[in-house]
């Protein structure tokens, strides 16, 4: 067996790596590129270590327990042949890493410079999983779903058609404010039919007050 439980958060620990869903993803998709059955031997190193055999005529070797593969993978990756292997997995995000084509092919013996990236995965960050950005996608985060994003705009459009979903907002409040405006002019003529119906009374009354009170 080449793979066996475990081996990927053994191997990112042994290279001082986060053990992050992109890094686990990754190295997953490297060891099914690689294929074969060498046994404790994931990647297909060629690393001699004690007890172990030569796999095939390019010397892959198989290990004797799974301590012994993990140790020689991760020699093997640290030995300096891999730096920007070994940095885009410290990162968290190896997908994101464009600079590890060389790496892989090194490693490959010019088989390959890049592993697929699984099917429905999209990363832009070391611990999430994003679905398509554009109208129809979704956004996945820890096991939950946010989206779809059907009637989300796209920002790229902010600036024009996108805004026309702002409309029933822009309308409500044209509408409170046409409102608050009958208002004030309905009690403005409240207002002034008072002091229209109260004016006789006050110039039957003042010369009364006024002279009450010079008396």
């Amino acid at each position: 067996m080449s793979t066996f439980a475990g081996w990927e958060a053994a191997v990112l620990a042994a290279i001082g790596a986060p053990q992050t869903p992109n890094n686990v993803a990754f190295l997953d998709s490297w060891a099914n590129l690689e294929g074969g059955t060498a046994a404790y031997n994931p990647l297909n190193t060629t690393l001699p270590a004690g007890g172990s055999s030569a796999y095939n005529g390019v010397g892959v070797q198989s290990y004797t327990s799974p301590q012994q593969g993990v140790a020689a993978t991760a020699q093997t990756l640290l030995n300096g042949n891999y730096p920007n292997l070994v940095a885009a997995l410290r990162s968290g995000n190896p997908f994101g890493s464009s600079a590890i084509a060389n790496d892989l092919s090194t490693w490959s013996g010019g088989g390959y410079s890049s592993v697929p990236v699984p099917a429905g995965l999209t990363t832009t960050s070391q611990g999430s999983t994003v679905g398509a950005s554009t109208p129809g996608g979704s956004l996945n985060i820890g096991g939950v779903t946010i989206g779809p994003w059907e009637n989300v705009p796209d920002p790229s459009t902010l600036g024009g058609q996108a805004l026309t979903g702002l409309a029933p907002l822009t309308n409500a409040i044209t509408s409170a404010a046409q409102n608050a405006g009958l208002l004030a002019i309905a009690l403005a003529f409240i207002a002034g039919g008072f002091a229209w119906l109260a004016a006789p009374t006050i110039k039957e009354y003042a010369p009364k007050v006024a002279e009450a009170a010079a008396a």
